[in-house]
């Protein structure tokens, strides 16, 4: 498989909107409206912290496009971003590390079930907080991500530009810097164990029927036919008439139907199993 799939969840910790009638929200909200943009995708060796990405490798470049990651189909378009032919085998990687445009779009509410405070049209002021509103209905609004501070945790820092640019500390975000990096950990290591390439001959002899694929029906057809004789005895009145008029007929024909499906649920069930294991980061021969 050449694509690795990431579902990158951001969780808003704290939205903090402030209304025109001078109080404060400060609580935690769901945004029905949450869409971000990647710019930026490595992978980090063993030995990385949350704080740094050691000898960091690139998967991932260029503009995802919007990602509404308050979707529940989000992990699919971010699954395109990210490719794994790239990877060395054997390496391990235990952090990633994604640079995301601060610019989101977004739109939700808070409560403290007293009051509600909406996202509100702003002025997408890259350095400055948002005011949200009281009533009616939650504007679909672009703000920035992240006050411009330090302290924020080890895990996020601003950068100027992706990939080249200058990186703040960690825990730092500058009022400048209009991209995020922003690190998480596995739950358990990325090691590619092996790489399989399959050329034409390999294809062909995929494709191809071998003698033990059209024999294993047929010596099922003549391993069954004791159970179809005593069947047939017990349940019809000419059980011999019956099988050789229609059993024999029907058993040739399912046969010949099973080799082809034989086949290919083989087939198809041991690239399954492989498919399987390569998602699960984990070596083929050792699951068999």
């Amino acid at each position: 498989m050449n694509k690795i799939k990431f579902i990158i969840l951001l969780t808003i910790t704290s939205l903090i909107f402030l209304s025109t009638k001078s109080f404060a929200v400060n609580n935690t909200g769901e945004a029905t409206v949450y869409k971000i943009k990647m710019r930026y995708l490595e992978l980090c060796e063993t030995g990385s912290t949350d704080a740094n990405c050691l000898n960091p490798l690139v998967i991932g470049t260029g503009n995802s496009g919007l990602i509404n990651i308050a979707d529940t189909a989000a992990g699919a378009t971010a699954a395109a971003y990210g490719d794994l032919t790239t990877v060395p085998v054997g390496k391990s990687y235990t952090y990633y590390q994604v640079t995301l445009e601060r610019k989101v779009i977004i739109s939700g509410s808070v409560s403290d079930g007293s009051n509600t405070c909406l996202t509100n049209a702003s002025d997408n002021s890259i350095d400055t907080a948002e005011r949200g509103k009281v009533g009616g209905t939650a504007n679909t609004v672009e703000l920035y991500m992240a006050m411009t501070t330090s302290g924020l945790g080890d895990d996020i820092n601003s950068i100027d530009t992706p990939g080249t640019g200058t990186a703040q500390a960690a825990g730092t975000v500058d009022d400048d810097d209009e991209y995020l990096q922003v690190r998480g950990k596995f739950t358990k290591s990325i090691t590619i164990n092996k790489r399989i390439n399959i050329n034409r001959y390999q294809l062909l002899k995929i494709t191809m029927l071998s003698l033990r694929d059209i024999l294993r029906p047929i010596v099922g057809l003549f391993l069954i036919q004791p159970i179809v004789l005593v069947w047939l005895f017990y349940t019809s009145e000419s059980p011999l008439d019956e099988y050789l008029q229609v059993g024999w007929g029907l058993q040739l024909l399912i046969t010949i139907w099973l080799i082809p499906v034989y086949y290919y649920y083989e087939r198809i069930f041991d690239l399954f199993e492989t498919t399987l294991s390569i998602l699960a980061f984990e070596d083929p021969k050792k699951s068999k």
